[in-house]
């Protein structure tokens, strides 16, 4: 979810929001253009949408190629990183779509600096066209009220898509040899959906038999997160390459202690308010959980440094910095 999702955060400022979802629309304050939020199918044609004419664009359209448009990049180039990590058709997409569009764009806004630097290496980017704009947390999510699902009492948590880049095999073979040194080591939930290339993950629950020790959740509703969040003993995050890690920064702003991989933009999200380590150094992410598990005082410690942290990070930032760029976009233009 990002800035532009959420119905909050611009409502005391830009009147674009209607019934608790975006309009397609936002208004800039300080002159009469039209931000184009997202576009959909139907919704019209030639830098017009729903009658009103369009300024600028967040991604251009396809039908429309005479306006400025931003190109909003947050973790698609693992793609062109790790393209073994997806399937074919998905590297086909990346090819046609994002790459065709990076030419032309009239500025690159990321979600990290680590992202304006890949933008930078990997495409020949201008750094000087390129602004990191940082996300936010569960500040606006309401919990659930209606929340009754019996959670463990302890539990190491993951949640994010089970796929080749999140690096779960390493996470269950390291949890499987803390298991054979500690046997009441809680159980690990793994939530979210099994995308695509998930089949290791699953072999590798059964190959070191933990059936009984790992609890497969899948897709945990947005309204759910703040309970998984608040009562995981840690959570653990061993990605391989992210482009920004928001489900590390939810959980710090939920207070749960964090253990992640030092790889990519997580440095940048977590700072020294959680445990970093290589994604593949399978004998110290075992050390981890087992010193979080038997540790109270460092669980504490982690979790008061990562509410801290999180502080630092909102969709009320996010969406200002969003439409400066876009202002001053607008202003080369108009």
């Amino acid at each position: 979810m990002c800035c532009l999702c959420q119905p909050e955060v611009l409502a005391q400022e830009v009147p674009f929001f209607r019934n608790g979802h975006p309009d397609h629309l936002i208004r800039s304050k300080s002159q009469d253009r039209h931000f184009c939020l997202t576009m959909k199918k139907g919704h019209g044609s030639c830098g017009f949408l729903n009658g009103r004419r369009c300024d600028i664009y967040p991604n251009r359209p396809t039908f429309c190629r005479q306006f400025p448009y931003h190109l909003y990049v947050s973790d698609k180039i693992h793609v062109d990183r790790y393209p073994e990590t997806h399937p074919k058709d998905r590297r086909a997409y990346f090819e046609s779509y994002f790459k065709s569009r990076l030419a032309n764009a009239s500025h690159f806004i990321t979600i990290s600096d680590f992202s304006k630097r890949e933008l930078t290496e990997l495409f020949d980017v201008p750094p000087e066209k390129i602004t990191t704009i940082y996300l936010g947390g569960l500040e606006f999510t309401e919990p659930n009220p209606n929340f009754t699902e019996k959670l463990p009492d302890k539990y190491f948590l993951y949640l994010g898509n089970l796929e080749p880049r999140k690096n779960v095999p390493m996470l269950l073979r390291a949890y499987a040899e803390a298991k054979k040194k500690e046997k009441d080591l809680p159980k690990l939930i793994l939530a979210g959906s099994a995308t695509w290339l998930s089949d290791e993950i699953f072999e590798t629950i059964k190959a070191k038999d933990l059936s009984d020790s790992v609890i497969i959740k899948g897709y945990v509703p947005l309204s759910d997160l703040p309970f998984y969040y608040r009562n995981a003993l840690a959570f653990l995050f061993p990605s391989k390459y992210e482009g920004f890690g928001l489900p590390v920064l939810e959980a710090m702003g939920e207070g749960a202690p964090v253990i992640v991989s030092d790889s990519s933009s997580l440095p940048e999200v977590v700072g020294s308010a959680g445990i970093l380590l290589p994604s593949d150094e399978e004998p110290l992410w075992t050390k981890a959980l087992l010193d979080i598990f038997h540790d109270e005082k460092l669980r504490e410690e982690l979790s008061r440094k990562a509410l801290e942290r999180s502080k630092l990070f909102s969709w009320g930032q996010c969406a200002k910095e969003t439409r400066a760029v876009y202002e001053k976009t607008l202003s080369l233009y108009f």
